[in-house]
């Protein structure tokens, strides 16, 4: 039997940047997302084939002391640190479909209706890419799920990033130092909510972090830095008297930032999220109580490569036009900006990470 090659114009494939501009703009993340380093999530498009990588560069702060009055400049200028980090952007895909006499039942366009639904679907999965790569374990190089991360992977990582980790409300609770679990282990359900000062230690450690955590800067002269919260730690850090007095205060200027959204907290230079999707690690706390997390971030903290805008895909061919679907297709990779800042020592540019207590729900 010979089968019938189907011509290119059965097909009809939509690739239309304003499916694109929808995209972005509906994602959960969208507010932190650009194209300049001045994001949480810096975006880079490159079109790619097959396993091609694109690489996202970092720029360090220049932090020398210059020349003043008539001191000759050429020769003292300073060396400007950067990086650059590869990600592999592979396919994600997903499909609905019909057989004709389904499509005939409902008083309603099927096919219109998966459209928006396969958006979300694209959209939930970009989230929770973005979960991943906010949590991950980095072991020489190489970027591990926490869930996945061994307790070598994680001592390792804490040792090269301990200067922006934070368990609960004090420094020294990571006594070890370097043994994660132990540290873990000191996160308390008394001492160790998330709380104003909590926070503002969050931030001073990003600020004195060697490299420097960089904030964002809004309106030329503000600068912020975004705590993305699970949702038992936004439940204590929402209860903090002091959270909530500066919440009422800030409220005007607050709504107006361009980096807040409803229900967010804003205190001393810092808006707060909730992420429902943030996992907590259960039965590691002080009395085997679970522990949660706060990921502070400035500028770069995620980079999310995008090899092929998604597009919407009406196929039309199978079983002569009785089988239809309608399908979604993207080429993207989303990961935590790592750098190697010095041999062997690989730092998460742009997050603290806090670990808090979680206390469930009673």
């Amino acid at each position: 039997m010979a089968n019938t090659a189907t011509h290119s114009s059965v097909v009809a494939t939509r690739h239309l940047s304003d499916f694109f501009r929808e995209f972005v703009r509906r994602n959960k993340y969208a507010k932190y997302s650009g194209t300049s380093s001045n994001n949480v999530i810096v975006m880079k498009e490159e079109r790619v084939t097959g396993r091609q990588k694109i690489n996202v560069p970092a720029v360090g702060r220049l932090s020398g002391d210059g020349v003043s009055g008539t001191s000759t400049l050429r020769g003292s200028g300073e060396a400007m640190k950067n990086f650059g980090m590869d990600l592999t952007p592979t396919y994600r895909r997903n499909a609905v479909e019909f057989t004709k006499e389904d499509l005939e039942k409902p008083n309603f366009d099927m096919f219109a209706a998966a459209r928006p639904q396969l958006m979300d679907w694209a959209m939930e999965k970009h989230r929770d890419l973005t979960v991943i790569a906010l949590e991950s374990i980095t072991n020489a190089g190489a970027q591990v799920t926490y869930a996945d991360a061994t307790e070598a992977h994680k001592d390792a990582w804490l040792v090269d990033n301990v200067d922006r980790v934070l368990f609960g409300a004090l420094k020294s609770n990571d006594d070890g130092p370097g043994d994660h679990s132990a540290a873990l282990d000191n996160v308390d359900t008394t001492n160790d909510k998330l709380d104003a000062s909590m926070a503002q230690l969050a931030k001073r450690i990003a600020k004195t972090a060697s490299p420097r955590i960089q904030p964002i800067r809004v309106n030329d002269d503000e600068e912020w830095f975004v705590g993305f919260c699970d949702e038992l730690s936004f439940r204590d850090l929402s209860a903090d008297s002091t959270i909530t007095q500066a919440t009422r205060e800030a409220w005007s200027r607050g709504a107006n930032n361009p980096l807040f959204t409803g229900g967010d907290l804003i205190y001393d230079g810092m808006i707060f999220r909730e992420v429902e999707d943030m996992n907590q690690v259960t039965g590691v706390g002080a009395t085997t109580s679970d522990v949660g997390r706060m990921v502070l971030c400035g500028q770069q903290a995620v980079a999310w490569a995008i090899g092929r805008r998604p597009i919407v895909i009406t196929d039309l061919d199978e079983d002569y036009e009785f089988q239809p679907g309608i399908a979604i297709e993207l080429k993207d990779d989303i990961a935590k900006y790592v750098i190697e800042y010095t041999t062997g020592r690989y730092v998460d540019w742009g997050q603290v990470v806090v670990y808090t207590s979680a206390t469930a729900d009673s």
